[in-house]
């Protein structure tokens, strides 16, 4: 789906394909780290401007608020899996929304949109204040754009990095799976690793007038392995996830991933089963209900 908030998004994007570090060093991208986003950086992700934030949060106080806000998200995800070398799947995801909440007391009023068109914005907030009656519209004098720590600190960001970039480092872990499984007493039949990466931004206004600003990284790498010992067949995996960007990847990291996958799944083939049969079980108070349930609950 193509959007107004899409298309503000790729506005602001550094330089498409991010360039390769050089060979063996993965993870390796060679860009200057971003900077928290200016004011006009973070109303250009969705195409929006000051009047149109103060007409929204107008419309939703226009029978009375004790408070309002305009929340904005667009999130991109991306996903690649390699099966024994062969990339059998990709795909690319988008997410776009507004939402409009008006809170009279103890009741709240919401109402969202994906059109980010001001005539779309309106339209919702008018819903959204249909909880009120009566009261006088207030909108903010001024906004005050909230400059926030950069908690995520990337190289580059995740829309900015190619498939390319993202291919050695899937390789690199399926070839140390595999590499690390030499010599034990099961043989690897398949090696799968899925990767996926996204990107969160969102903007919010209120009534108060402050706008805040967030851009959420997010990247996860699975590695899935399946090995035969005689007629047992046996599969586990191991992954890795962090808030963080393709610098993280280390050739340390990868390898630790991997050790854990191998391991995970040789010692399956040590599995004994438990034994059966009625058995006293003693629970506390508290939570322990919960941990019966998921012991035993779903068989």
């Amino acid at each position: 789906m193509t959007t107004p908030g899409l298309l503000g998004c790729a506005r602001n994007a550094g330089p498409r394909g991010a360039a390769s570090g050089p060979p063996g060093q993965v993870g390796a991208v060679a860009q200057k780290a971003p900077m928290p986003p200016s004011e006009q950086q973070a109303l250009s992700w969705f195409n929006v401007d000051k009047s149109t934030l103060s007409r929204a949060l107008s419309e939703l106080s226009s029978r009375g608020a004790d408070a309002a806000d305009v929340y904005f998200q667009h999130s991109r995800d991306n996903s690649v899996t390699m099966e024994d070398g062969i990339i059998s799947r990709a795909t690319t995801s988008v997410d776009q929304g507004v939402g409009l909440r008006c809170v009279i007391g103890d009741q709240t009023g919401y109402a969202f949109t994906e059109d980010l068109a001001p005539e779309s914005m309106i339209a919702a907030a008018q819903t959204s204040a249909t909880i009120a009656r009566g009261g006088k519209a207030i909108a903010p004098v001024e906004f005050r754009f909230h400059d926030h720590a950069d908690y995520y600190a990337l190289p580059s960001r995740w829309s900015d990095v190619s498939i390319g970039d993202k291919l050695p480092i899937i390789q690199r872990a399926a070839a140390l799976a595999r590499e690390l499984a030499k010599g034990r007493e099961a043989t690897i039949e398949k090696v799968t690793v899925s990767w996926a990466d996204s990107e969160e931004l969102v903007l919010i206004a209120d009534l108060d007038g402050r706008i805040h600003t967030d851009l959420r990284p997010m990247t996860r790498l699975w590695v899935m392995l399946t090995a035969r010992k005689g007629d047992v067949v046996q599969s586990n995996s191991a992954n890795l996830a962090a808030r963080r960007g393709l610098d993280w990847y280390t050739d340390a990291r990868l390898k630790q991933v991997a050790q854990e996958a191998v391991d995970r799944t040789m010692i399956l083939f040590d599995a004994r089963r438990p034994p059966a049969g009625e058995m006293p079980v003693v629970l506390a108070a508290g939570a322990s209900g919960i941990l019966l349930h998921e012991a035993i609950g779903h068989g």
